[in-house]
């Protein structure tokens, strides 16, 4: 090792040591298990089984490509949401919905996507049955239970409720 780059080793070691600690404050901080996010309807903060519900309607909404630095992201979703309601593209939404959710979501694993209402219209109300693991984005996979959430339509768009 050259002396210069000993010495501007130890000058970027001594920068960082000088610099202030962050400290989380107690009063209202959660554990640092938790996952946050922010709520889209009111903009607090927002964690745990309802931060869950909100990303999944995220996906499950995003088309591919539509954010700009996440392309990756998004499922073929919306597509299928104009199309003729047959056994195809029942079966090929129940596989996207389980597909993004995998890919996408560690906190729920689906268990059972099932119809509660088909027409031949498009329209369809749909139940998720899953478990959810809360710290499964640390790499803890214990189960906490299982849930399900309530897919539907309202006014065109699609949302995800808490059954």
């Amino acid at each position: 090792m050259s002396g210069c780059a000993a010495m501007s080793s130890s000058r970027r070691s001594r920068r960082l040591m000088d610099r202030p600690t962050l400290r989380r404050s107690r009063a209202g901080a959660g554990s640092a298990s938790e996952q946050f996010g922010m709520d889209r309807s009111n903009g607090l903060r927002q964690s745990g089984w309802d931060n869950v519900i909100q990303a999944i309607e995220i996906l499950l909404t995003t088309r591919y490509f539509e954010r700009v630095l996440r392309e990756y992201v998004g499922s073929p979703v919306p597509a299928l949401l104009g199309e003729l309601a047959n056994v195809q593209t029942v079966i090929r939404f129940q596989w996207s919905v389980a597909a993004v959710i995998l890919l996408f979501e560690p906190r729920l694993t689906p268990t059972r996507i099932s119809p509660l209402t088909l027409d031949r219209a498009g329209a369809s109300a749909w139940v998720i049955e899953g478990i959810y693991r809360p710290r499964a984005h640390l790499g803890d996979f214990t189960p906490a239970g299982t849930v399900s959430l309530r897919l539907g339509q309202a006014g065109g768009q699609l949302i995800v409720t808490s059954s």
